[in-house]
């Protein structure tokens, strides 16, 4: 049997200190830290212009180089700094943030901060019983992020449960809220989660505005039934409220900056055909193969690999459709589609593979080994570079991490192109 080997291959975990050169990386510098997790689990900041692999927290497992659109954390104060902010029954919630409700008996108390997975978190201990059901909410941006219809805004944070359990019937919440229009409360319980010398876990739930709209509140809720006496000591890690409709990974300010928000700018990938040794023009078969990981299901155009002119009129593209989140194949050429093949069920979060081999009419694509969608129609366009993570304009990003890329100079067989994507 023939072995085919890719002209060219970028595997990002199995290469995973280095690019190779020929493929050119961009990450202008934001008023933040982009962050990853390294291969020990623990968050690191880095600089604009270094590519991310990222190691998945929990299993230290490698899920490949991050590729994410332009973002902007609202929250003043992700590293929990200082201590301008209310107080408790002992010690004060950090700067610019703030405790509000009755604590009915509980007492709050921030007892410690404290470093875990590379992530400085507060602790705050909770002790007593409680003489009524009681809700305790904790405000992570002072003063709150102005807003306006027709946005999405997700939170998201990480949390760990340091010591003890929570009692039978509390629970534990994000709430991103909306002041004015509806007052939309987008809400993710997370009480299943908390459980005793655990790995942090990162939580995020989403808000629409509506007419009306002026603010969006980032909080965390605990509550507790009447009589019940909790003793324990929740870690709070850094936090994030983003004008989307999904979490990117953390941003993070300069330490010691307080007061602000904090940018991360958008990603881009790109090689050249001829820069290793492919002559475009005599491009006629092959196929596009990528892999990558989805954080979460997204509701939104994204790209995992593109081959094109520099243009909209020729390209080979695979990613997800924008509002189903389908699987996708798009071939164009001299600005008409081709052929577009999409998957019956959406990507979901987790682990993909696309594999679009190509030739004039017999076009095929498989995803995460299944049986090959085909068609039988079309032109193979004229193209010479290749992006990865988005598209060519350097938007409608993969919002994950791309763990493999290859493209093939000859087509390669459906039946083989669904093993390499099983």
């Amino acid at each position: 049997m023939t072995i085919l080997r890719p002209a060219i291959l970028a595997d990002f975990c199995n290469s995973p200190d280095f690019l190779d050169p020929r493929i050119a990386y961009s990450r202008p510098a934001g008023t933040g830290f982009a962050t990853r997790f390294d291969r020990h689990g623990n968050m690191v900041t880095v600089p604009a212009g270094v590519p991310r692999i990222d190691n998945d927290l929990a299993t230290l497992d490698c899920l490949g180089l991050l590729m994410e659109e332009a973002t902007t954390n609202t929250v003043w104060n992700p590293r929990w700094e200082g201590t301008g902010g209310t107080a408790l029954t002992s010690g004060n919630m950090p700067t610019n943030t703030f405790y509000s409700g009755a604590m009915n008996g509980i007492t709050i108390t921030r007892i410690a901060d404290k470093v875990k997975r590379g992530m400085n978190g507060m602790v705050l201990r909770f002790a007593g019983t409680a003489s009524a059901n009681t809700t305790l909410n904790f405000f992570l941006v002072s003063p709150d992020t102005a807003a306006s219809a027709g946005q999405s805004w997700t939170m998201s944070g990480y949390f760990a449960l340091d010591s003890g359990s929570l009692p039978v019937g509390a629970t534990a919440s994000i709430r991103p809220s909306v002041v004015g229009g509806s007052a939309a409360i987008g809400t993710t319980d997370f009480t299943s989660l908390l459980v005793a010398d655990q790995t942090p876990v990162r939580v995020s739930a989403t808000v629409a505005t509506d007419a009306g709209a002026t603010l969006v509140r980032s909080l965390f809720r605990i509550f507790v039934t009447s009589g019940s006496s909790p003793v324990f000591d929740l870690w709070i890690g850094p936090a994030q409220m983003e004008q989307k409709a999904f979490a990117t990974s953390q941003v993070l300010p300069v330490p010691g900056t307080i007061g602000a928000n904090s940018s991360r700018s958008a990603e881009t990938l790109s090689t050249t055909l001829a820069d290793w040794g492919i002559v475009s023009s005599s491009l006629t078969d092959g196929m596009l193969l990528a892999s990558g990981h989805l954080a979460s299901a997204i509701s939104a155009a994204r790209v995992l690999a593109e081959l094109s002119d520099g243009t909209a009129n020729e390209l080979i593209q695979i990613g997800a459709t924008a509002a189903t989140s389908l699987g996708r194949g798009v071939i164009t050429d001299g600005g008409i589609d081709q052929a577009t093949l999409t998957t019956a069920s959406a990507l979901a979060a987790g682990s993909h593979a696309i594999a679009v081999p190509f030739r004039a009419a017999d076009f095929a694509m498989s995803v995460n080994g299944a049986a090959a969608l085909t068609a039988s129609a079309g032109s193979v366009p004229s193209i010479d570079r290749l992006h990865i993570g988005s598209n060519r304009a350097g938007s409608s990003h993969w919002n994950g991490r791309v763990r493999r890329v290859a493209l093939y100079t000859r087509r390669i067989a459906n039946a083989q192109a669904q093993l390499l994507t099983a």
